[in-house]
């Protein structure tokens, strides 16, 4: 995989559900309510951000990582699930490792006779 798409997947299936929470809480009055759609908002686009900036991948992990815990507070954990894919994504992303250069002069088609 040339690119880290399935952590951004997760992270942003996590996000969804933490901006879900937020309006929940906002429609319930209750004063999180923006606090945790603006959290919910964040994580989405950190999720968004990792398979177009791989370079970056680390830094997004971490902050998707630290949104995930703000998000105890302030969307309900993402109805705790969310919370998870949150922590799985960022996880999986940090440890992904773009996968190796193809040697000069090889290709994928086999030699022709």
């Amino acid at each position: 995989m040339a690119r880290p798409v399935l952590p951004g997947l997760l992270i942003i299936g996590g996000g969804i559900l933490c901006l879900l929470a937020g309006l929940l809480l906002l429609g319930t009055g209750g004063g999180a309510g923006p606090a945790g759609i603006g959290t919910g908002v964040a994580i989405i686009v950190v999720g968004a951000l990792i398979p177009l900036v791989p370079k970056w991948k680390t830094a997004f992990a971490f902050t998707a990582l630290v949104l995930a815990v703000i998000s105890i507070a302030f969307a309900l954990a993402g109805f705790i699930v969310g919370v998870f894919l949150i922590l799985l994504g960022g996880m999986l992303a940090y440890v992904w490792v773009p996968p190796p250069p193809a040697p000069a002069g090889s290709s994928n088609r086999p030699n022709a006779p």
